[in-house]
């Protein structure tokens, strides 16, 4: 078996490694291995066409052949959490792309029967398999079983694995119409900013995920509404490229300090912006009642008697820094 960055070519096998695979896939009319490489300069090309058709469907069985020696192995090893890190040093990958396969497997084996059995037959391939897993994974075992017979005449005449996706999940809607509201609850749990290092550019990116849509647009509108003004005759950064530097000014811009109030941000256009969320977060901060009682200064009358308020005034309310 020939290998290049993880994934098979070309399989090149022993006879006796043939008869084995022979005695486990199903016997598919014109499929065969090659025992040798340097056949292919001799074939035509209707030959090689038809090879590679066989080969696909091959590769198929073989994949799901490997799904159901994976679930057998986490059934007599579930208690136990070593089966991620024996396929990962068994296939050389990753221990998170090791964890996959294991839960994909089985899916495809407890939960997805039919999308198996569409695996061992060739009329899909793995990357499709897994689409299907994915979008069935927060689905109940009834409601899995349900999305796998709808989508059991579908899957062979959809192109890619974006295609199974988006009718994975439509017919996962309508399994539990309610599987939105919960994902969306657990995505605002796990609110977080990543940031990407991008070697070949040597540039990085940063993320914000799994925030409310209202707050994302806001703040897409603040640093839209900067970039803007910014944009003028002489200015030679596109819209796109002004965003970004905006947005990065903004989150590296250093609070104005109390002993400076003179001191300016270092972008322009956006004071009374910055003004406005400035006096709504001060209005939203919850504020001590006892404690301003004791910060809170007393107007008194040169005799040092309080004055009263006259008939038909409103007694004056000071603010918490007075004036």
């Amino acid at each position: 078996m020939i290998k290049t960055n993880g994934q098979t070519v070309l399989y090149i096998i022993t006879a006796e490694e043939r008869e084995e695979l022979k005695a486990l896939l199903p016997e598919q009319q014109n499929i065969g291995v090659l025992a040798d490489a340097s056949a292919l300069s001799e074939m035509s090309e209707s030959s090689l066409s038809t090879l590679i058709e066989s080969t696909t469907t091959m590769i198929a069985q073989h994949q799901a052949l490997r799904y159901r020696a994976i679930a057998e192995l986490n059934r007599r090893r579930r208690p136990s959490d070593d089966i991620p890190a024996l396929l990962a040093a068994t296939l050389n990958i990753g221990r998170d792309q090791a964890r996959r396969l294991v839960d994909e497997a089985d899916a495809l084996v407890n939960r997805l029967p039919r999308t198996l059995e569409l695996l061992d037959c060739g009329l899909v391939d793995d990357s499709k398999a897994a689409a299907v897993c994915k979008s069935t994974a927060d689905l109940s075992d009834d409601d899995a079983r349900a999305v796998d017979t709808a989508l059991e005449d579908r899957l062979p005449n959809k192109a890619d694995e974006h295609k199974v996706r988006r009718a994975a999940n439509y017919e996962a809607d309508k399994a539990d119409p309610e599987r939105h509201a919960r994902r969306a609850a657990q995505r605002s749990d796990a609110r977080k900013v990543t940031v990407t290092q991008h070697r070949a550019t040597r540039s990085s990116s940063l993320f914000i995920r799994n925030c409310e849509p209202s707050r994302i647009a806001a703040a897409y509108e603040r640093i839209d509404q900067v970039a803007r003004q910014l944009k003028i005759s002489t200015e030679t950064r596109s819209m796109d490229e002004l965003r970004a530097d905006v947005a990065l000014n903004l989150l590296l811009a250093k609070r104005k300090r109390r002993s400076n109030p003179h001191r300016r941000f270092p972008v322009s256009g956006c004071d009374d912006t910055r003004r406005a969320t400035r006096q709504s977060r001060t209005d939203r901060k919850p504020k001590d009642p006892a404690r301003l009682a004791q910060e809170e200064p007393v107007m008194t009358s040169p005799t040092g008697e309080v004055p009263q308020p006259r008939t038909g005034e409103q007694p004056v309310q000071h603010s918490p820094g007075g004036s």
